[in-house]
């Protein structure tokens, strides 16, 4: 069984912000039970400066980026 999942967060400001750092925590483990390679990508209208993703404490992945102009959403 395949399984296509899609996440939106969206954030909207009451004033505009110069720059703004987020942190992702929706990568699933890899695991022999899912059977098929993990991908996600990060979708945005805006330049973006993405850091490697790395492994937390409990194994779970994280991705870092940075929205790096002016924007209210």
């Amino acid at each position: 069984m395949i399984y296509r999942v899609r996440h939106r967060t969206m954030y909207d400001y009451k004033d505009p912000v110069s720059v703004s750092h987020h942190l992702l925590r929706l990568t699933p483990r890899n695991s022999t039970r899912a059977g098929l390679p993990w991908n996600a990508d990060i979708y945005t209208a805006r330049t973006s400066c993405e850091r490697p993703r790395a492994t937390d404490y409990f194994g779970n992945t994280q991705t870092f980026f940075t929205l790096q102009e002016p924007h209210d959403s």
